[in-house]
């Protein structure tokens, strides 16, 4: 709803950014993306869709020092519905790989967004202010 909103703005606005950066924060069909243990890099997810209301669009990769890689997992810590206490097979899971497999994650916290998501770097796709706004608009009229 959020690119809606965004959408609409641009539309009545006089100023059109050059570009819009979309991120995808809950993939549909991959549980556990972006893959790999924390603090490593990452790649766009996978698009099962042949094709995109926006035409084609580009990617852009913006690198997260250390520093502010540990700031996300401060935000991460303070948010209520990431606190949840494991069950047991999790936390069994999770003593298997790091002594057993010695799989060297660092676990964080309990969630799933602690290793999946403190990543050295941030991957968006992105399209011109103009053609975000008016393929939005025009999805909304189509549908």
């Amino acid at each position: 709803m959020s690119a809606y909103a965004l959408a609409f703005a641009i539309n009545k606005s006089s100023h059109v950014p050059n570009r819009v950066l979309m991120y995808v924060n809950h993939l549909r069909k991959i549980k556990k993306f972006p893959y790999g243990p924390e603090h490593t890099k990452t790649a766009l997810a996978p698009c099962y869709d042949t094709k995109s209301i926006f035409g084609h669009y580009s990617c852009y990769s913006h690198q997260l020092d250390i520093n502010t890689q540990k700031d996300k997992v401060v935000s991460f810590d303070s948010m209520h519905d990431l606190r949840s206490k494991p069950r047991i097979q999790k936390m069994l899971k999770k003593w298997w790989h790091s002594k057993i497999l010695k799989s060297h994650y660092k676990y964080y916290g309990y969630h799933n967004y602690f290793l999946t998501h403190i990543k050295a770097n941030e991957v968006f796709t992105f399209v011109d202010g103009q053609i975000f706004s008016q393929s939005l608009i025009h999805s909304i009229d189509q549908g």
